[in-house]
Protein backbone atom coordinates (compact mmCIF):
# COMPACT_ATOMS: atom_id res chain seq x y z
CA UNK A 1 0.00 0.00 0.00
CA UNK A 2 0.75 3.57 -0.40
CA UNK A 3 1.30 6.10 2.41
CA UNK A 4 -0.50 9.53 1.91
CA UNK A 5 0.03 11.87 4.60
CA UNK A 6 -2.60 15.21 5.85
CA UNK A 7 -0.50 17.45 7.83
CA UNK A 8 -2.38 20.29 9.88
CA UNK A 9 -2.94 21.26 12.89
CA UNK A 10 -4.08 20.00 16.45
CA UNK A 11 -5.60 22.98 17.42
CA UNK A 12 -9.57 23.77 16.43
CA UNK A 13 -8.46 26.81 14.33
CA UNK A 14 -5.67 29.02 13.50
CA UNK A 15 -5.88 32.74 13.69
CA UNK A 16 -2.85 33.00 10.83
CA UNK A 17 -2.97 29.68 8.89
CA UNK A 18 0.41 30.85 7.54
CA UNK A 19 2.20 31.35 11.05
CA UNK A 20 5.34 29.33 10.56
CA UNK A 21 4.75 28.34 14.66
CA UNK A 22 2.06 25.80 14.17
CA UNK A 23 4.86 23.52 13.12
CA UNK A 24 5.37 23.17 16.66
CA UNK A 25 2.10 21.51 17.05
CA UNK A 26 1.47 19.81 14.00
CA UNK A 27 -0.70 16.97 13.76
CA UNK A 28 -0.27 14.21 10.92
CA UNK A 29 -3.03 12.05 9.42
CA UNK A 30 -1.90 8.82 6.77
CA UNK A 31 -4.26 7.26 5.17
CA UNK A 32 -3.01 3.96 3.00
CA UNK A 33 -4.34 2.96 -0.30
CA UNK A 34 -3.71 -0.58 -2.72
CA UNK A 35 -1.30 -0.12 -5.00
CA UNK A 36 1.60 -2.83 -5.96
CA UNK A 37 5.33 -2.90 -7.94
CA UNK A 38 4.37 -1.40 -11.36
CA UNK A 39 2.92 1.75 -9.61
CA UNK A 40 5.89 4.05 -11.27
CA UNK A 41 5.80 1.78 -14.54
CA UNK A 42 1.91 3.81 -14.59
CA UNK A 43 4.13 6.99 -14.85
CA UNK A 44 4.20 8.48 -18.39
CA UNK A 45 6.74 10.67 -17.54
CA UNK A 46 10.68 9.50 -16.45
CA UNK A 47 11.07 6.12 -18.35
CA UNK A 48 14.17 5.82 -17.84
CA UNK A 49 13.59 5.52 -13.69
CA UNK A 50 9.95 3.95 -13.66
CA UNK A 51 12.10 0.41 -14.67
CA UNK A 52 14.42 1.15 -11.60
CA UNK A 53 11.98 2.32 -9.02
CA UNK A 54 9.82 -1.03 -9.92
CA UNK A 55 12.95 -3.22 -9.71
CA UNK A 56 13.34 -1.91 -6.33
CA UNK A 57 9.59 -2.33 -5.24
CA UNK A 58 9.28 -5.71 -6.53
CA UNK A 59 12.49 -6.50 -4.35
CA UNK A 60 11.24 -5.35 -1.04
CA UNK A 61 7.66 -7.03 -1.68
CA UNK A 62 9.79 -10.47 -2.27
CA UNK A 63 11.70 -9.75 0.34
CA UNK A 64 9.04 -9.53 2.72
CA UNK A 65 6.93 -12.47 1.40
CA UNK A 66 9.51 -15.04 1.79
CA UNK A 67 11.08 -13.53 4.94
CA UNK A 68 8.30 -12.93 7.36
CA UNK A 69 7.18 -15.74 9.10
CA UNK A 70 5.67 -13.81 12.23
CA UNK A 71 3.25 -11.57 9.06
CA UNK A 72 4.46 -8.58 10.80
CA UNK A 73 4.78 -7.22 7.11
CA UNK A 74 7.05 -3.52 6.58
CA UNK A 75 7.01 0.11 6.52
CA UNK A 76 8.91 0.89 3.57
CA UNK A 77 10.42 4.91 2.82
CA UNK A 78 10.65 5.30 -0.78
CA UNK A 79 12.87 8.02 -1.73
CA UNK A 80 11.55 9.16 -5.06
CA UNK A 81 12.77 12.97 -4.48
CA UNK A 82 15.97 11.85 -3.73
CA UNK A 83 16.35 9.43 -6.60
CA UNK A 84 15.58 12.05 -9.23
CA UNK A 85 17.43 14.40 -7.87
CA UNK A 86 20.06 12.02 -8.26
CA UNK A 87 19.52 11.40 -11.65
CA UNK A 88 19.69 15.11 -12.59
CA UNK A 89 23.30 15.18 -10.91
CA UNK A 90 24.45 11.55 -12.78
CA UNK A 91 22.99 13.16 -15.70
CA UNK A 92 25.18 16.17 -15.05
CA UNK A 93 28.36 14.86 -14.92
CA UNK A 94 27.20 12.28 -17.75
CA UNK A 95 26.86 9.06 -15.88
CA UNK A 96 30.08 9.12 -13.50
CA UNK A 97 29.54 10.22 -10.20
CA UNK A 98 30.72 9.09 -6.27
CA UNK A 99 28.27 9.93 -3.45
CA UNK A 100 29.11 10.46 -0.21
CA UNK A 101 25.99 11.19 2.14
CA UNK A 102 25.88 11.35 5.98
CA UNK A 103 22.40 11.52 7.53
CA UNK A 104 20.00 9.28 10.28
CA UNK A 105 18.61 7.02 8.35
CA UNK A 106 18.64 2.97 7.84
CA UNK A 107 20.48 0.60 5.39
CA UNK A 108 19.68 -3.05 6.30
CA UNK A 109 15.83 -3.77 5.20
CA UNK A 110 15.47 -5.66 8.86
CA UNK A 111 14.88 -2.36 10.10
CA UNK A 112 11.88 -1.90 7.81
CA UNK A 113 9.49 -4.58 9.69
CA UNK A 114 6.47 -4.24 11.02
CA UNK A 115 3.20 -1.64 10.17
CA UNK A 116 3.79 1.70 11.63
CA UNK A 117 3.41 5.08 10.52
CA UNK A 118 6.45 6.88 9.90
CA UNK A 119 8.15 9.37 12.07
CA UNK A 120 8.22 12.75 11.10
CA UNK A 121 10.98 14.54 13.08
CA UNK A 122 10.35 18.67 13.96
CA UNK A 123 12.44 20.98 13.83
CA UNK A 124 12.24 23.94 12.42
CA UNK A 125 11.38 22.16 9.56
CA UNK A 126 10.31 18.47 8.90
CA UNK A 127 12.64 15.56 8.51
CA UNK A 128 12.02 11.82 8.05
CA UNK A 129 14.63 8.72 7.80
CA UNK A 130 17.19 8.21 5.06
CA UNK A 131 16.33 4.90 3.28
CA UNK A 132 20.31 4.79 2.11
CA UNK A 133 19.66 0.39 1.26
CA UNK A 134 16.92 1.83 -1.04
CA UNK A 135 19.24 4.64 -2.34
CA UNK A 136 22.41 2.16 -2.84
CA UNK A 137 19.70 -0.25 -4.63
CA UNK A 138 19.11 2.63 -7.25
CA UNK A 139 22.62 2.67 -8.45
CA UNK A 140 23.09 -0.68 -8.61
CA UNK A 141 20.05 -0.85 -10.53
CA UNK A 142 21.60 1.85 -12.44
CA UNK A 143 24.96 -0.37 -13.04
CA UNK A 144 26.89 1.34 -9.78
CA UNK A 145 27.64 0.25 -6.29
CA UNK A 146 27.30 0.89 -2.80
CA UNK A 147 29.42 1.02 0.45
CA UNK A 148 27.30 1.23 3.42
CA UNK A 149 28.34 1.99 7.14
CA UNK A 150 28.34 -1.33 8.80
CA UNK A 151 27.36 0.24 12.41
CA UNK A 152 24.04 -0.45 13.46
CA UNK A 153 23.49 1.35 16.56
CA UNK A 154 24.61 4.79 14.51
CA UNK A 155 22.34 8.12 14.82
CA UNK A 156 24.78 9.28 11.64
CA UNK A 157 24.76 6.44 9.21
CA UNK A 158 27.50 7.37 5.79
CA UNK A 159 27.07 6.06 2.52
CA UNK A 160 29.00 6.23 -0.35
CA UNK A 161 27.39 5.21 -3.94
CA UNK A 162 29.61 5.02 -7.21
CA UNK A 163 28.16 5.34 -10.77
CA UNK A 164 30.28 4.45 -13.75
CA UNK A 165 29.71 5.02 -17.41
CA UNK A 166 28.61 1.30 -17.83
CA UNK A 167 25.68 -0.58 -16.87
CA UNK A 168 26.82 -4.77 -17.34
CA UNK A 169 22.96 -4.90 -17.32
CA UNK A 170 20.93 -3.34 -19.62
CA UNK A 171 17.81 -0.69 -18.14
CA UNK A 172 15.41 -3.11 -20.60
CA UNK A 173 16.39 -6.62 -18.51
CA UNK A 174 13.46 -7.46 -16.25
CA UNK A 175 13.73 -8.08 -12.52
CA UNK A 176 14.94 -11.58 -12.62
CA UNK A 177 19.17 -10.67 -12.22
CA UNK A 178 18.09 -8.40 -9.13
CA UNK A 179 15.83 -11.42 -7.28
CA UNK A 180 16.47 -13.04 -3.87
CA UNK A 181 20.35 -11.81 -3.23
CA UNK A 182 20.82 -10.58 -6.66
CA UNK A 183 21.31 -6.59 -5.73
CA UNK A 184 23.73 -7.49 -3.00
CA UNK A 185 25.53 -10.26 -5.08
CA UNK A 186 26.01 -7.42 -7.98
CA UNK A 187 27.03 -5.32 -5.72
CA UNK A 188 30.26 -7.19 -4.25
CA UNK A 189 30.90 -8.20 -7.97
CA UNK A 190 31.18 -4.70 -9.27
CA UNK A 191 32.75 -3.54 -5.75
CA UNK A 192 36.22 -6.13 -6.42
CA UNK A 193 36.95 -3.53 -9.40
CA UNK A 194 37.86 -1.06 -6.50
CA UNK A 195 39.57 -2.08 -3.92
CA UNK A 196 40.92 1.20 -2.82
CA UNK A 197 38.06 2.62 -2.54
CA UNK A 198 36.59 -0.04 -0.56
CA UNK A 199 39.69 0.02 1.44
CA UNK A 200 39.19 4.22 1.86
CA UNK A 201 35.70 3.24 3.26
CA UNK A 202 36.57 0.98 5.40
CA UNK A 203 39.44 3.08 7.32
CA UNK A 204 37.51 6.06 7.27
CA UNK A 205 33.90 4.64 8.17
CA UNK A 206 33.61 1.71 8.69
CA UNK A 207 36.51 0.96 11.50
CA UNK A 208 36.06 4.28 13.17
CA UNK A 209 33.57 6.96 11.80
CA UNK A 210 32.34 10.13 12.37
CA UNK A 211 29.46 8.73 14.59
CA UNK A 212 32.12 6.93 16.83
CA UNK A 213 33.81 10.69 17.24
CA UNK A 214 30.52 12.02 17.98
CA UNK A 215 29.68 9.05 20.52
CA UNK A 216 33.27 9.76 22.38
CA UNK A 217 32.95 13.47 22.46
CA UNK A 218 29.52 13.84 23.52
CA UNK A 219 30.54 10.97 26.53
CA UNK A 220 33.53 13.05 27.59
CA UNK A 221 31.52 16.37 27.61
CA UNK A 222 28.75 14.95 29.61
CA UNK A 223 30.41 12.27 32.01
CA UNK A 224 33.74 13.04 32.66
CA UNK A 225 33.67 16.85 33.54
CA UNK A 226 37.34 17.08 35.12
CA UNK A 227 38.89 15.76 32.11
CA UNK A 228 42.48 16.59 31.77
CA UNK A 229 43.91 19.35 29.25
CA UNK A 230 46.43 16.62 27.71
CA UNK A 231 42.89 14.92 26.94
CA UNK A 232 41.28 17.87 25.43
CA UNK A 233 44.48 18.42 23.16
CA UNK A 234 43.90 14.36 21.96
CA UNK A 235 40.02 14.66 21.29
CA UNK A 236 40.93 18.17 19.42
CA UNK A 237 43.69 16.33 17.56
CA UNK A 238 41.56 13.25 16.61
CA UNK A 239 39.08 16.12 15.71
CA UNK A 240 41.54 17.83 12.89
CA UNK A 241 41.29 20.76 15.64
CA UNK A 242 37.45 21.55 14.92
CA UNK A 243 36.66 24.85 15.81
CA UNK A 244 33.07 23.41 17.58
CA UNK A 245 34.97 20.62 19.99
CA UNK A 246 37.12 23.72 21.02
CA UNK A 247 34.07 25.65 21.61
CA UNK A 248 32.67 22.48 23.90
CA UNK A 249 35.75 22.43 25.99
CA UNK A 250 36.82 25.86 26.11
CA UNK A 251 36.18 26.28 30.06
CA UNK A 252 38.24 22.96 30.46
CA UNK A 253 40.93 24.90 28.36
CA UNK A 254 40.85 27.74 30.22
CA UNK A 255 41.27 26.54 33.64
CA UNK A 256 44.15 24.34 32.83
CA UNK A 257 45.97 25.94 30.30
CA UNK A 258 48.29 28.69 33.05
CA UNK A 259 49.00 25.23 34.70
CA UNK A 260 50.22 23.51 31.47
CA UNK A 261 53.80 22.40 30.82
CA UNK A 262 55.64 23.84 28.05
CA UNK A 263 55.28 21.20 25.70
CA UNK A 264 51.29 20.44 25.89
CA UNK A 265 50.90 24.92 25.57
CA UNK A 266 53.24 24.64 22.38
CA UNK A 267 51.14 21.83 21.08
CA UNK A 268 48.06 23.80 21.54
CA UNK A 269 49.35 27.04 20.30
CA UNK A 270 49.90 25.30 17.41
CA UNK A 271 46.60 23.66 16.76
CA UNK A 272 44.84 26.89 17.57
CA UNK A 273 45.89 28.08 14.04
CA UNK A 274 44.08 24.95 12.64
CA UNK A 275 41.15 25.80 14.38
CA UNK A 276 40.44 29.46 13.03
CA UNK A 277 41.46 27.83 9.72
CA UNK A 278 38.62 25.47 10.23
CA UNK A 279 36.29 27.44 11.79
CA UNK A 280 33.15 28.75 9.72
CA UNK A 281 31.08 31.81 11.09
CA UNK A 282 27.67 30.30 11.10
CA UNK A 283 26.30 30.86 15.10
CA UNK A 284 26.95 34.55 15.84
CA UNK A 285 26.36 33.43 19.65
CA UNK A 286 29.88 31.68 19.45
CA UNK A 287 32.44 33.82 19.14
Amino acid sequence: KEGLISVGSSRQSEQNPLDPAIIEHMANEYKYIATDTDYYAQDGQNKCDNVHFSRILEWYYQYFQKNDPANLGASILFPVGAMRSLRELIKFSKGRVIVLSGDKGNNDPEHFRGLVDPHLAVHGSLSLMVNYHCLGSYFISRGGFALNNSTEEASLKVSCFVLTETNDIEDCVGFEPFADDGFERINNERLKQFPMLRQAFNDAIDSFGPNDFFVIQKSLKEDAPNIKLKGVVALLKLSDWDADIFYKFRDSILCQVCGAGFKLRSDLSRGTRRIWENYFALDPQKD
